[in-house]
């Protein structure tokens, strides 16, 4: 029993190392090679996914580059009516967001448009409809974050 127990002990010391040793790192480790610095964020509209965009941007950067960006936008949300039973109540939603952007930086300033979409069930508990529809309104949030820094990656 006991040569079994070293065994396992070497085993798992085995993984550890091989664990620890795999090069992992964290996508948002502060080890990020942005070219640029975001100077200023100022959102306006939809505060779920406005605060969601900020947070998901001050995690990227780097304060020491000299390229410093500014963005300004615009965040409106809709949930509009998609389908309904014959009785009239609605059964499908189709949840809407478009951001209007403007960066600028000391050589230019581009204006564009993201625009999302999400088609939701109608669920029975408003509370339970409301908590993913955050979820949905969060990863609208993680795309627009990820396009538009992919528009400003494309700056000169």
């Amino acid at each position: 029993k006991e040569m079994k127990n070293i065994k396992f002990k070497s085993f798992l010391i085995s993984i550890i190392f091989l664990i620890n040793s795999c090069g992992y790192n964290a996508i948002y480790s502060s080890t990020n090679k942005y070219g640029f610095n975001i100077e200023k964020i100022e959102l306006t509209g939809d505060d779920n996914i406005a605060r969601n965009i900020k947070i998901n941007l001050d995690k990227v950067g780097n304060e020491a580059n000299e390229k410093s960006i500014k963005i300004f936008g615009e965040i409106t949300y809709e949930k509009n009516s998609q389908t309904k039973d014959l009785a009239g109540n609605t059964t499908q939603y189709r949840l809407i967001t478009k951001s209007e952007f403007k960066i600028i930086t000391s050589k230019e300033e581009i204006n564009f448009i993201i625009k999302e979409n999400f088609d939701m069930k109608n669920f029975d508990d408003e509370f339970e409809e409301k908590k993913y529809e955050d979820t949905i309104k969060e990863n609208f949030a993680r795309s627009i974050s990820n396009k538009l820094l992919l528009q400003i990656s494309r700056l000169k």
